[in-house]
């Protein structure tokens, strides 16, 4: 994620059918994407990865976010996705899923001794 995603990214935090899968499941304000966005980009800094923007090939467009989650007091590593509604059914989410999925097995779990994966909580927008 960069800040020239902020306003595509604070858009998709807005959007009541999006949020109604996530967290408080409810849209946030433009405030609370902005600290929401912050955390994710604070997280590659504390954890070594996170959230990856996802982006249409053609054009570059900010579609939406997939990566890896793990904070203080988590029950474990996760990866989810969220992707703006009007990208539903694209096949983003799957494809940059599956890309995630075969970093953190191929890259990730190798140079940081994690050997495995106990579950997957994956969050679907």
């Amino acid at each position: 994620l960069r800040s020239s995603d902020f306003d595509d990214y604070a858009a998709m935090c807005a959007d009541p059918d999006i949020r109604r899968f996530l967290g408080e499941r409810k849209p946030m304000t433009r405030n609370q994407a902005w600290r929401h966005m912050a955390a994710i980009l604070g997280h590659w800094q504390l954890r070594g990865y996170g959230f990856f923007a996802v982006e249409e090939k053609s054009s570059g467009r900010f579609v939406g976010r997939v990566g890896f989650w793990d904070p203080e007091d988590w029950p474990d590593f996760e990866i989810g996705w969220t992707i703006t509604r009007e990208n539903w059914g694209r096949g983003f989410a799957t494809e940059a899923a599956r890309a995630c999925l075969n970093y953190a097995f191929t890259t990730y779990f190798i140079h940081s001794g994690r050997n495995k994966l106990t579950y997957f909580n994956v969050v679907v927008s």
